[in-house]
């Protein structure tokens, strides 16, 4: 199986998990940035970006190599914005139907709730990649104080890498 591990990461916490996932899985790993990047600090981050998030806007991105052709499983990993996925990564879900795919979904959020994973679930649907809304596939969904915790990150890693397999 040929794996790939795409990713948006603002602050670094997404990026530290997929890095772990693509490493695990020997998987490529692919990064999106947004060009221009949104602002990282004050009220215009959550305005500029969690307004963004919220209206399913998609951001410009930075040039990046993917072909879906290559791969036989696509893993997602996004912050949570306003209870959504990134703008960069609406661009990518825009811009790729990977259909025939196995899927996995990774999601960062200070609250640890789930909204990024059905928002991703949902644009994969409406998208035609997942046959039905509720298709199987295999997700982990951390906050950013648990992406700090070596053992725990580590062990919820292993969990979800040996649930995808599972899938296959």
């Amino acid at each position: 199986m040929n794996y790939v591990v795409v990713y948006y990461s603002m602050d670094g916490h997404t990026k530290g998990v997929a890095t772990k996932v693509a490493k695990k899985l020997s998987a490529k790993l692919v990064r999106l940035e947004c060009n221009p990047p949104y602002p990282k600090t004050g009220a215009a981050k959550f305005l500029k970006g969690g307004s963004d998030a919220l209206f399913d806007r998609q951001a410009k991105l930075a040039p990046y190599e993917f072909d879906e052709r290559d791969f036989d499983v696509v893993i997602l990993a996004s912050p949570m914005w306003a209870g959504k996925a990134s703008p960069a990564m609406n661009r990518f879900l825009h811009e790729h139907v990977l259909t025939h795919k196995k899927i996995g979904l990774i999601s960062l959020s200070k609250s640890g709730r789930d909204g990024c994973l059905v928002d991703m679930r949902r644009k994969l649907y409406e998208r035609g990649t997942l046959p039905t809304a509720d298709a199987p596939l295999e997700s982990l969904n951390l906050t950013e104080e648990e992406s700090g915790n070596e053992a725990e990150v580590a062990g919820r890693i292993d969990n979800f890498c040996d649930r995808l397999g599972k899938l296959l």
